[in-house]
This record gives structure tokens, sequence and C-alpha cells, in this order.
């Protein structure tokens, strides 16, 4: 608000004004002696000043503020008239630990401070980072969870699942063998259920793959990578290609898996809606981060889509990356495909 005072206003207007307010003021003339001050403000905010500290010298009534970057930028008002503010100034005084924001003006041939409290407004800020910090800890917890639980489950789904399948499927060709010549009705429907089951293996292979990490559980990152795109390939039709630098660079698994689970998704995502002809992915690691990039030439991600609450892929991409605090960056072009880039510190 005090941007607004004009240089018109009288001195005893001004003075007034600022007696009247919450914020603590600081009157200077120019060989640095305090002119005035509101003592009850300065008072509440911690500060141990009394009436004698009125026609006394600046850095007698604040030492402290000696040789600190705050006297060279009073210094520099004084010098040019260039009105100048510093946020979070932390000064520890009579009520403990306490931040202000400090507006300073030239007045005169001296300087007008203004000083205002912000601990409260500090501590609500402290505190919300504190509290995105524990839910960015739980996000995380929660995603290693998850992926562990997926993988229990699909292991389950193998083990037992599968392999009841499979030995069903031995069951009734053991079944077809022993049917006489003249059971042609019953060889049939015993075909169509060896049909069944073989789908049915085919689906819970499927369902497995979904759930667990697949190719990362035996093979590298960068053979991972390329395993899975030519799965993805054999699977959907798209031409895929891949372009990978790493040496025999090995990263830490949590990062591996956000890679590969963000691969994972990037494929579902061409394949249900890019409408793409061919899908290109780069994969270098120089030690101090991994980078990875999925470029298809399909019909290009829209901004209303990126940003679409409901969009639980891309959120869950995000977030993954923000846990290893990664940098996740998707674009797209309209007609022209859709890039999702990815870039992990590794130190």
């Amino acid at each position: 608000m005090f941007d607004n005072i004009n240089g018109h206003i009288e001195k005893n207007q001004l003075i007034l004004f600022l007696h009247s307010i919450d914020e603590g003021f600081l009157l200077l003339d120019a060989s640095w002696t305090v002119v005035d001050m509101n003592l009850g403000s300065w008072q509440k905010m911690g500060f141990q000043l009394g009436q004698q500290s009125i026609g006394a010298k600046f850095l007698e009534v604040f030492p402290s503020v000696r040789n600190t970057d705050r006297f060279d930028t009073y210094k520099e008002v004084m010098r040019t008239g260039v009105p100048a503010s510093i946020d979070q100034v932390f000064i520890k005084n009579e009520l403990g630990k306490s931040f202000f924001y400090f507006h300073i003006y030239k007045v005169g041939d001296g300087l007008g401070i203004i000083v205002r409290d912000i601990t409260e407004e500090k501590q609500q800020e402290l505190e919300l980072i504190k509290r995105n910090k524990q839910l960015s800890d739980l996000s995380a917890h929660l995603q290693t969870a998850r992926d562990q639980e997926r993988a229990a489950i699909a292991r389950e789904i193998h083990d037992e699942l599968g392999q009841d399948l499979t030995a069903l499927k031995f069951e009734l060709h053991w079944l077809e063998q022993k049917m006489l010549p003249d059971q042609s009705l019953l060889r049939e429907k015993s075909r169509e259920l060896i049909k069944t089951a073989d789908n049915m293996i085919q689906v819970v292979r499927k369902i497995t793959s979904k759930l667990r990490l697949e190719y990362l559980e035996t093979h590298s990152l960068p053979e991972a990578l390329k395993l899975k795109l030519k799965e993805f390939n054999k699977m959907t039709g798209i031409d895929t290609s891949i372009s990978v630098e790493s040496g025999e660079i090995e990263i830490f698994q949590e990062a591996a898996i956000v890679l590969y689970r963000i691969l994972q998704e990037a494929l579902t995502n061409i394949a249900r809606h890019a409408g793409a002809s061919k899908a290109e992915v780069t994969y270098f690691c120089d030690g101090d981060s991994a980078f990875l990039s999925i470029m298809d030439d399909g019909r290009g991600i829209g901004k209303e889509e990126l940003n679409a609450p409901g969009a639980y892929g891309l959120i869950g991409m995000r977030e993954r990356c923000s846990n290893l605090k990664g940098k996740l960056k998707i674009t797209g072009s309209l007609g022209q495909g859709t890039l999702v880039e990815v870039v992990l510190p590794l130190l």
C-alpha cells in the first residue's frame, strides 16, 4: 500500500498516517538519526525499544544491522532515492524466531522504513511445505507398496490360476484321446473346451504381464525396454524403434521401475488413443541422470487431456517422476503426435 504514497503529501500527514498502522515505522534523517518511530508497534513485534531510541543513531538502536546486506540496501536507497523491499528477514528477538518484510523509501533527505511481521505467514508456508513433503513421501510409499502388491497378485494368478488352466487343458487332451471313434460330438466339444482353456491362459498371461514388471524382473533396464517394445510391436502392429546409450551403467532399482512403468503407460496410451503408425523410444544414461523419451506420430494429445482430472495414467506418471525428484514433460502437436520426456537424477 506504500507504493502509492506521492511526494506531495505533507511530512506531518505522512507521519500521522504511519503512526496509525500496525507495521513498524521508522523515520531517519540524512545523518542516520532516528527522527520518529511508532514504538508500540515495534514493541509488539518483540523489539526492546524505548523512548530513548528516538534521537539516537540508527546503528545504536539496531546494532545488529551493521555489516549486513540489509544495511547496504538502506544506504543504496538513501543514495539513489529508489524504493526497495526485502523479503523474509530472519531476526531473533524477545518473541523468539521471527520473520519480517521490509519496505524502504526515501523521505526528504532521509529514509522511511516500514517493517511488517510475517512470522505467521512464514510458519503457514513452512507447514504447507512440510505437509506437501509428507504427502509426497506417502505417495512414494504407496507407489512402492502398490508395485509389490501387484507383483504378488501376478505371481498368485500365474502360479495358481495359470497352472490350473494348463492342467485342465492336459486333462481335456487326455479325455479326447480316450474317446471312441463314434463319439464325434464329445470330441468336438472337447476341442472347443481346449480352445477356451488356451484363450483363458492367454488372458492370464496378459493380466499378469500388466501387473508385474515383466522383463525388468529378469533383465537390465535397457534390455527390458527393448523387449517391451518388441512385444508392443507384435501385439499392435505399430512400427517401433529404440535407441539406447548407457554403456555398462546400471541405475538403482527405484529409478529403473519408474522409467519402465512410464514406458508401459505411454505405450498403453499410444495403443488406445493415439492412432499412431510408429513409436520411437530413446534411452540415455550418463551416470548423473537417466533420460527416456517416447514419441509417436499419432493425433497428438491436447492440453485438456493433459490436465483432465480423470487422467489417472498421466497423474501416475507425474507422481512417479516427482517422487524421485525427476522431471516429466508431455507435449502434443495436433496431427503430428505426442512426445513424452523423462529426466531422473541419479546422484
